[in-house]
């Protein structure tokens, strides 16, 4: 609903297309254990996404806004689980004008186009209903986010050695933040055009600047770029796109890159034996048996969470009923793979 109701409010005729960026991040609810009996409240926050937009015809400074999205059915999670996902039912965007107007009592304006609105505004939010209408909802002041013009990708920097100078390289903190962020942001994502057939290493995008001859890389902030034309975009359906996605590629690419950020200062045989193949194939049977390799070579230096987070991804990759569209099938990789990352940073930093 996200990608489909940006698609039409960058329906500008005086630019040819509108480029933007959308933030990846930690979407990971954590739930503090009390030491007394009291109930854990549900966080009140709503789910917000941030964009990044600069004007196509001017010089002028990328600018960032948040999109919350409004009056959703944010029910307590009695199942007490870490994250819930829940997409909204595509039949109810026909009751759009029921939506306005109850949305126009409380003084609120709907968003026409979000070229326009950029243009008047350094800092806002937008609200995003249940039936896909938006709104301008209030002016906050909002840091500016992947607003550097000097990108690197994900493939750029896991390829990079921590042997040249230009590159710091990452703690073990850094390491798990960008896992979570990356595979949480992944499965919230996964039935959105955003992340097109394949997920890969070179759609990740950070912001860098170079100081003192270093390369310092904004990791907290991972971000995809998508292009929008001027007239109203033609999405593709859920259908189309389940059709031509794969998800026993994604699961493997996931696999891969848990591994890639977790060793990425290190050479590697199997790493060395991936770059000699062919790129441009992709062989499921190859690429798991190189990857299981890879976790065998490494076993004592991985963790008990990466190496079941990992094993759990290869091994889902040959199951038949493995089904990315499932929300609740991603739920299970939820608690596979994400929940025991975080346990292992909470525990990393003393949090209880």
């Amino acid at each position: 609903m996200l990608h489909q109701t940006l698609g039409k409010a960058w329906s500008c005729s005086s630019h040819a297309s509108h480029e933007i960026r959308l933030l990846l991040e930690d979407r990971v609810v954590r739930r503090k254990e009390l030491k007394s009996l009291k109930k854990v409240k549900p966080p009140s926050q709503p789910l917000s996404f941030t964009i990044t937009h600069k004007s196509p015809t001017s010089c002028a400074l990328w600018k960032s806004a948040k999109i919350e999205i409004i009056d959703s059915d944010r029910e307590a999670d009695k199942e007490n689980k870490t994250v819930r996902f829940k997409e909204s039912d595509t039949r109810r965007f026909g009751q759009g004008q029921q939506s306005i107007n109850i949305r126009s009592i409380h003084g609120l304006t709907v968003v026409g186009g979000l070229c326009t609105a950029f243009r008047c505004y350094n800092r806002f939010g937008f609200g995003l209903d249940d039936q896909g209408v938006l709104y301008e909802t209030y002016q906050a002041e909002i840091k500016p986010v992947c607003c550097a013009d000097n990108l690197i990708s994900l493939q750029e920097l896991l390829l990079a050695r921590s042997d040249k100078k230009c590159i710091i390289p990452l703690t073990d903190q850094q390491r798990y933040r960008l896992s979570i962020i990356l595979t949480s942001s992944f499965l919230q994502l996964y039935s959105t055009p955003w992340l097109n057939k394949h997920w890969n290493q070179r759609t990740i995008l950070f912001s860098s600047t170079l100081k003192d001859d270093q390369l310092e890389v904004d990791l907290r902030h991972p971000f995809i770029a998508e292009s929008y034309g001027s007239s109203p975009c033609q999405n593709t359906t859920s259908m189309e796109a389940k059709e031509v996605a794969d998800d026993s590629a994604n699961l493997l690419m996931l696999a891969k890159i848990l591994l890639q950020i977790k060793f990425h200062d290190r050479a590697s045989s199997i790493s060395n034996k991936e770059r000699a193949s062919d790129p441009t194939t992709f062989d499921r049977v190859r690429e798991s048996q190189l990857l299981n390799q890879w976790v065998f070579q490494e076993r004592e230096n991985l963790s008990l969470g990466h190496q079941n987070a990992i094993k759990f991804c290869i091994d889902s990759s040959n199951r038949t009923d493995a089904d990315l569209w499932d929300l609740k099938f991603r739920q299970i990789v939820l608690d596979k793979v994400i929940v025991p990352l975080v346990d292992e940073l909470n525990y990393m930093q003393g949090v209880t």
